[in-house]
């Protein structure tokens, strides 16, 4: 390692030679000590350069950027309202009725029918024709409808999550009638429902029938605005008024057409016709997706993983009405208040039966920056191989050697995620959030532990949001648009409720687990605590000591060092070799890793347990819901519960495996050092420490660990995991020292480090101590001489500032000193000869 003893402002403004000769000011990567020149008397009279802090934010891009456009989201024409962004939930906003329907539920009937590749889980076995290129496997989703009236008519607006040729999907809209009178849907449905009259569009072409005779009322015009998937059209009065009533019943429903009427599915799908039929259900509804779920889950709290258990249900069951056999599907409906509408009031419905709930789980809908393609993907990429080690890229279809898809599985602009919001009253500075990432396989809806843990968790201390996001699929590992999913669904919570963002945790299962590794490890600074349960130590699975699941740079222990200043609570089974305890890079090793480098930790270990213990349902059996309190227990007696923010020690490990900026996430930043970059991007790894004097504060002394075996993991629950091994490891108060204007800096294959020196209490003259294996170039932001645009590099930008101030004189209000090259308190000529050798490399600057 090359050794460096250097102030700040000389280690920021060394020579052209220097730079030469020491490749940035940073050593040859040579183990020799070698001495650097010492800096240059001051200038008498020069004004001294001050640090200034970074713009840099904890998280990624993806966390802190502006919510991306989204077209379906959007109003144009007379609608106004702002969506509910809230699944099975309506509101009454700006004169309009709204409804927010669940995405990617549009399979129709729970037919005995085979679900196909993309059935992904979901309740509904109906599958789409097999030319996806058109159907997109999700042509028929609702994402919103809503209503208002005009001076003439009642205008509908429907919100489709795709949309290609409109003439393919056929929607149904039933207005009025009374419950228990059940009406045929007309063109073919199957399906029957209260109405008095039938709205039925497809394409731009409407056709108004009266509900109880089945004539035509009347052809009305429809629009179809494709850049927002939306379909406009408006019931004139004179077909039928609900103007001044308190109470008509609104039903909408849609399927696929063809020809003159809707596509029944049939056994098999082809090219042209929808197939999941089955055989259990006779003249299957045409329906694959139905409005106004405010059932799902059904009252007794049961819910299917995608929330469309009771469509599919509803849908599936068959009914005689007329002495035809059919589907009825009035339990899914609205009552809409005319009146009320008419009066433009207000109100969201919260804890009202067809309003949001107030508290417990909620589905909530997230505009993302990507979408490949539309709805569901056919191919899908395969499992982890979204990310950039695979060769896929933020805009790919395909990766660049046409072998591998990079389409997630749900690809849409649209994505879903579930949010616990906190039976508690959330305290003046707002809820935490607590994340809480699916296994393998799993969805939004649901994580292999039960969801008595997640209310336990959520319920800690002043409560916490607790959200589960899709990750585009069920095995992508976090990689990629997966991993920007993260992200984006934690600013849209911060968006839209009051968060504490100093009590912010990382939590997942599994896959998941691996996914608080990804986010803890990378973005340290954005957390509170972590708290992975049996997570895997790389991305994907059975690690077994010699392979490398899902590439060498997933790997967790290499990057271990992240979190100095986030204590950590881990649960594994000893005998786990899907998510590997054994290895050298396994849990255990990461357990001796936190052991040595004498970090806050506590480690749970189950003897003889594999992956899946402790994650069938509790129900109550246990005192502490499923013996799971021992994480809140943890996050309880950090006492309180908050985020390092400036700490006197900082040390960021980094992998370009998983540094994705394409997809808004790069690791490079962590409290008060940002701009971190990797030397060598062949060995995938590097890593920063880096420890400010200025707080005049020594690091903090580790407690001996404590290690226990008890065998009460659970008492009262008839279980094979009661024992356990528990490593506790505990760190004293940080003892004072002397104040220094001092950093030491030891960098392992980086290249650039620099410091925000008013958060991390430094001058410009600070001493740097650097300790590397390779060349880096170290800086205290704001002290580098030339740097006047203070992006921490000499360019062209900075010329032009310079020559655009030549003349000024030290006093005036636009003197920069940092353009004052030689300090003699006029920038001239002499002082942009002198910036030029600090260009980049073969740089001009006309």
């Amino acid at each position: 390692m090359t050794r460096f003893d250097w102030t700040a402002s000389w280690r920021a403004t060394c020579a052209a030679a220097l730079i030469a000769s020491l490749q940035g000011c940073g050593g040859d990567g040579s183990t020799t000590d070698v001495s650097a020149p010492a800096p240059p008397p001051p200038v008498a009279g020069a004004t001294p350069m001050t640090p200034v802090s970074v713009n840099v934010l904890p998280g990624p891009a993806a966390l802190n950027d502006a919510p991306p456009r989204a077209p379906q989201l959007e109003n144009t024409g007379i609608w106004q309202a702002a969506p509910i962004l809230i699944s099975g939930a309506s509101a009454y906003r700006k004169g309009e009725f709204l409804y927010q329907d669940f995405l990617y539920d549009d399979r129709g009937a729970t037919t005995n029918g085979a679900a196909g590749t993309s059935g992904l889980g979901r309740s509904g076995r109906y599958n789409y024709p097999t030319d996806v290129a058109t159907y997109y496997e999700n042509l028929a989703d609702i994402v919103e409808v809503r209503l208002k009236t005009t001076d003439t008519a009642t205008a509908f607006r429907v919100t489709y999550n795709s949309m290609s040729n409109s003439n393919l999907v056929g929607t149904t809209i039933a207005l009025g009638g009374a419950a228990g009178v059940l009406r045929t849907v007309p063109f073919g449905a199957n399906t029957v429902m209260p109405a008095d009259v039938f709205i039925t569009v497809h394409g731009t072409t409407a056709v108004a029938t009266d509900a109880a005779t089945g004539a035509t009322l009347g052809t009305v015009a429809a629009t179809v605005d494709s850049e927002r998937r939306q379909m406009e059209v408006r019931l004139p009065f004179t077909m039928y008024d609900p103007r001044g009533n308190t109470a008509v019943r609104v039903g909408a429903a849609v399927g696929l057409w063809s020809g003159a009427g809707y596509n029944i599915p049939q056994a098999a799908a082809t090219f042209t016709t929808p197939g999941g039929a089955g055989t259990n259900v006779t003249n299957p509804s045409a329906f694959f997706n139905v409005a106004y779920r405010y059932n799902e889950p059904n009252p007794a709290g049961v819910f299917k993983i995608w929330r469309d258990g009771e469509q599919g249900t509803a849908l599936a069951a068959n009914v005689t009405v007329n002495g035809t056999t059919t589907h009825d599907i009035s339990p899914f409906a609205a009552v809409v208040d005319f009146a009320k509408l008419a009066g433009g009031a207000d109100d969201d419905l919260v804890g009202q039966p067809m309003g949001p709930a107030a508290s417990g789980f909620i589905n909530r809908i997230v505009s993302s920056r990507f979408e490949v393609v539309q709805g569901v993907a056919n191919p899908a990429a395969a499992d982890i191989t979204i990310h950039k080690p695979f060769g896929c890229t933020a805009t790919s279809v395909w990766s660049a050697d046409g072998l591998t898809s990079c389409a997630p599985s749900f690809a849409g602009r649209l994505q879903p995620y579930s949010l616990y919001i906190p039976v508690k009253a959330p305290p003046a500075t707002g809820y935490g959030i607590i994340t809480d990432l699916h296994g393998g396989g799993d969805n939004y809806n649901r994580n292999s532990v039960t969801a008595e843990r997640s209310i336990a968790l959520a319920e800690v201390g002043t409560g916490s949001l607790m959200f589960i996001s899709q990750g585009r699929g069920g095995r992508y590992y976090w990689g990629g648009q997966a991993g920007t999913d993260i992200w984006e669904v934690m600013a849209d919570i911060k968006r839209n409720y009051k968060v504490d963002a100093d009590k912010i945790v990382a939590g997942g299962i599994s896959q998941g687990g691996n996914g608080v590794w990804k986010m803890a490890l990378s973005f340290p600074d954005v957390f509170a605590a972590a708290i992975p349960h049996v997570p895997c130590p790389s991305g994907g699975t059975r690690y077994n000591g010699s392979n490398a699941p899902g590439g060498e740079g997933t790997f967790a222990f290499p990057m271990i060092d992240s979190l100095r200043n986030l204590p950590i609570i881990v649960s594994a089974g000893e005998n786990d070799t899907t998510c590997a305890w054994n290895g050298a890079m396994g849990n255990m090793a990461i357990r001796d890793k936190l052991d040595s480098l004498g970090y806050e930790y506590e480690y749970w270990s189950f003897p003889g347990m594999g992956h899946q213990f402790a994650m069938q349902p509790c129900n109550g059996i246990s005192a502490k819901p499923c013996a799971y309190s021992f994480q809140g227990d943890f996050l309880e007696n950090l006492g309180p519960l908050k985020r390092v923010v400036n700490p006197p020690r900082v040390t960021l490990a980094l992998s370009d495996a998983l540094n994705e900026p394409m997809f808004g996430f790069e690791g490079d930043h962590a409290y008060w050092v940002s701009g971190v970059k990797i030397s060598d991007v062949s060995k995938i790894n590097a890593k920063v420490d880096v420890k400010s004097w200025g707080f005049g504060l020594n690091d903090p002394i580790a407690a001996d660990t404590e290690k226990t075996v008890r065998s009460d993991f659970a008492v009262g629950q008839v279980i094979s995991y009661q024992t356990y091994n528990r490593w506790v490891k505990k760190l004293a108060a940080a003892v004072s020292t002397a104040v220094r204007n001092e950093v030491d800096v030891t960098a392992t294959n980086v290249s650039q480090v620099v410091i925000d020196g008013v958060r991390a209490k430094l001058s410009c003259s600070a001493k740097i101590n650097l300790t590397t294996d390779s060349a880096t170039r170290v800086l205290i932001h704001g002290c580098l001489k030339g740097d006047a645009s203070l992006n921490d590099v000499v360019d062209c930008a900075d010329i032009s500032i310079a020559r655009g101030l030549s003349g000024v004189r030290r006093g005036s209000a636009t003197y920069n000193t940092r353009v004052d090259m030689n300090d003699d308190g006029v920038i001239d000529g002499s002082d942009v000869e002198a910036m030029k050798p600090l260009l980049a490399a073969g740089t001009s600057c006309t």
